[in-house]
């Protein structure tokens, strides 16, 4: 059920770089800013991670973000896991 103070669409936008460090391992850095589905509430983060290939066909991701701005939030943590078939 929508509320009354729901947006009726919102966006995320995203800036990133990536470089290889080894031919395993790739550094990554982003700024993200983002729409919540509320009005008047908008997320800036900016992001630090890594992702890591295990085998072939497994990778492991994970980054920390910090938010800038009162409505973002202080620290996001992100764990990802890519398997290829």
């Amino acid at each position: 059920e929508e509320k009354p103070e729901e947006r009726d669409g919102w966006y995320e936008v995203a800036l990133g770089y990536q470089i290889r460090a080894t031919n395993d391992l790739v550094l990554v850095a982003d700024l993200v800013r983002s729409q919540e589905p509320m009005e008047h509430e908008e997320i800036n983060l900016v992001e630090f991670g890594a992702r890591y290939r295990v085998t072939p066909f497994v990778v492991g991701a994970a980054g920390v973000g910090f938010g800038i701005g009162d409505e973002s939030p202080d620290v996001r943590l992100t764990l990802g896991f890519q398997w290829e078939f």
